[in-house]
Parts: C-alpha cells; sequence; structure tokens
C-alpha cells in the first residue's frame, strides 16, 4: 500500500493511478459492509466488487521496494538509507493520523483528556508509533464500529516485508532469482493457505494466529509476484489482447474462490493474482498517459485514502443512525476522505519524501517504464 513514491514533473507510468483505484475500490468495499448501504451494483455481504486492493498494492510494493534496494544497492549505499527511505513512505502520514483520530475523539466527547493517559489508550499509540497499529484500545468502542481503524493491520504486513527484502536480496544472490522466488512463493502460498484455515477455527486460532496474519508471511506471495515483475515486464509482451484474457481469467478464477475454503481457496486465490499482476503492469506501463496526468495533477493520495477512509466511515456510522442513512452517505464518505488524503499528500507526505537520502529516478536496466514510481 505504500510502496512507493516521490512527486516529480514527469512520471513514465500509471501506477500511482492503480495504487488510487485500489485504494478508492477499498474505500466502496469497507464503505458498503458498515453502512449497509449499496453502492452502484454493490450490494452488502456480497462479492460484486474489486476486493483486492490490498493485494494489487502488495504487488506493486514488492516490485518497486525490491527494485528501490536494488538501487540503493548499485550505488553503494548502507542498507540505512534504504530503511530511512520506507520510513518517511510510510511514518510520517500514520503519525498525523494518529493525532488528528486523537483530536476528533475528543472533539466529539468519545473520550476526555484524562482517558489519554490510560493505560489501554498508551499501548494504542506506542503500537501506532512503531508502525503496529493493530491494537484496539477499549476506551475507542464506543466510537462507530468500536474499532478505529482496522484497515491498518496491512502497515505492519507492509513494514516487515520492508525489513525482509535485504534477506531476499540475500537469497537471490546466493540462489539466484528464480530459485529465491519459487522458494518465496511455496512459502508464500503455505503460509497464506495456514491464515486461511485459522479464519474458519474458534476465535480465528487465538492470539499467534492472529499475529502471524498482520506479518508479511501470509501475503508474501503477492510481494514474490511483484519482484517477478522486475526482470519480465520488458521481456513479456504487454498487449491489450492478453490483457482481456487476463481480465476473464482474474473473474473466474476470484468467482471460484469465494465458493471454497481452506488450501483450495488459497490455490485458486493465488492463482488468480497471476492475471490480477498483468492487468496491473499493462495498464500501468501501457495504460494511457491521461491516467498518469491526472494522478499527477492531484498528488499520490492512494496512501492517504487508505488509512483515513476507516476513520471517516466510523465517524458517519457514530453520527448517523442506520434509519437515516441513504445512498448520500458514500458521497460524504469518498469526499471527506479524499480531501483528508489530498491534505495528507501536500502537507506531510510529500514534504517528507523530499527527505530521502536517496530516489530512484535513473531507470534499472530491465525496468526503465518503472523508474518514476520507486
Amino acid at each position: 500500500m505504500a510502496a512507493v513514491v516521490e512527486a516529480r514533473d514527469a512520471r513514465a507510468n500509471n501506477f500511482d493511478f492503480i495504487r488510487l483505484f485500489a485504494a478508492l475500490a477499498t474505500v466502496g468495499q469497507h464503505a458498503t459492509g458498515h453502512t449497509g448501504i449499496a453502492l452502484f451494483w454493490f450490494v452488502p455481504l456480497t462479492y460484486a466488487w474489486f476486493l483486492d486492493g490490498v493485494p494489487l498494492f502488495f504487488i506493486l510494493s514488492g516490485m518497486l521496494v525490491y527494485q528501490s534496494f536494488e538501487r540503493c544497492q548499485a550505488e553503494g549505499r548502507p542498507t540505512s538509507h534504504y530503511l530511512t527511505n520506507r520510513f518517511l513512505r510510510i511514518a510520517p502520514a500514520i503519525y498525523m493520523y494518529a493525532i488528528g483520530s486523537v483530536a476528533l475523539l475528543l472533539a466529539i466527547g468519545v473520550i476526555d483528556v484524562g482517558r489519554l493517559l490510560r493505560p489501554d489508550v498508551l499501548v494504542w499509540l506506542a503500537s501506532t508509533l512503531l508502525l503496529v497499529p493493530i491494537y484496539h484500545p477499549a476506551a475507542f468502542a464506543g466510537f462507530g464500529t468500536g474499532v478505529l481503524n482496522g484497515a491498518l493491520w496491512s502497515i505492519p504486513a507492509e513494514f516487515t516485508f520492508y525489513l525482509a527484502v535485504p534477506l531476499l536480496f540475500l537469497l537471490d544472490r546466493r540462489l539466484g532469482r528464480a530459485r529465491m522466488l519459487l522458494l518465496t512463493g511455496l512459502v508464500g502460498f503455505t503460509a497464506y493457505a495456514l491464515a486461511t484455515i485459522f479464519a474458519v477455527m474458534p476465535n480465528e486460532g487465538g492470539v499467534l494466529a492472529k499475529l502471524f496474519k498482520v506479518t508479511m508471511a501470509p501475503y508474501l506471495f503477492y510481494f514474490a509476484v511483484g519482484i517477478f515483475w522486475i526482470r519480465q515486464v520488458d521481456r513479456i509482451p504487454l498487449k491489450g489482447g492478453p490483457a482481456a484474457l487476463a481480465l476473464g481469467a482474474y473473474a473466474g478464477l476470484t468467482y471460484l474462490s469465494h465458493g471454497v475454503e481452506g488450501p483450495l481457496h488459497a490455490a485458486l486465490h493465488l492463482a488468480a493474482i497471476l492475471p490480477l499482476s498483468y492487468l496491473a503492469m499493462w495498464l500501468g506501463c501501457r495504460g494511457p498517459r491521461v491516467l498518469r496526468a491526472f494522478t499527477q495533477k492531484i498528488g499520490d493520495l492512494s496512501f492517504g485514502i487508505y488509512i483515513w477512509h476507516m476513520v471517516v466511515i466510523n465517524a458517519l456510522v457514530h453520527a448517523v443512525p442506520a434509519a437515516q442513512r441513504g445512498p448520500w452517505v458514500h458521497a460524504v464518505i469518498f469526499g471527506v476522505t479524499f480531501g483528508l488524503a489530498y491534505l495528507s499528500w501536500w502537507l506531510v507526505e510529500r514534504p517528507a519524501l523530499r527527505l530521502k537520502p536517496f530516489t530512484s529516478r535513473k531507470p534499472a536496466p530491465a525496468a526503465a517504464r518503472m523508474e518514476d514510481a520507486a
């Protein structure tokens, strides 16, 4: 979800737009589920929607973050420069989210100033500052759905991948890219299958199983697919005809995966990720220029949309009784979320990215079209 990007005057791809699309699809999914109001053709508790926004983020993250580390190594920079870049990409926005959320809860009376020093709130604050924002304090239970921002489980999953990239790079050099990806993919498939089994167990498998599901392990397959494309994006033809076939394959496999559980679900879902990744590469590298012109103008709002949308949804659920909600709630949710993301990008994220020790502006040998997204 947050793989990337520093503002520049020109871009050579549409990856910012793809992330924006994935973020907005996620907003629609969560808004419909928590408000109970249909959005276009998407009815609550159905699958007629794009539900793989986070996997799509992880695919792009695998490609772009790994490429960034390769650039760091090629330039002889210390690994600390790479880690600093990654920290600056996500931490400032998360910290602003923490400040803004507390201010909102104080303003609407969910908590008072005295409550801020209670252990549960301090643990929430500490976990957020450490980029593991998965603790839900009892103090926030009276707000909206009772969980301030359950969508942020993906932050520790993403951040643990950042930390694992140097190890994957070492395996790449020792075993070769193909063997490293095969090993990573097999581990990722096994971990995802375990996560699906835990999901249907009593109490979701317990505390350890829940912690396991917020690490990179169950999502390692997505990251591996992204790494695969670094060298293949200039070798595999990216054309409209195969993209249409990939769309059909993705839709069919996704439909089948929703009817089963356990390892079979894992196999079908992860198989669907392969044509989805082709679609992302085709649109990212071959898509119309108007898409990148749009995101170039408004900024890279995808991360801000992702981290703020559940706060906005919870605020609406908290303020508006179910009987008074109508289709207008989606306009409010999308509009306010977009506004907060706009402020996050231009006031927090973009200035922070200017502090990065290095950028990946120069094209990597086999990935010239991805240069401006790293």
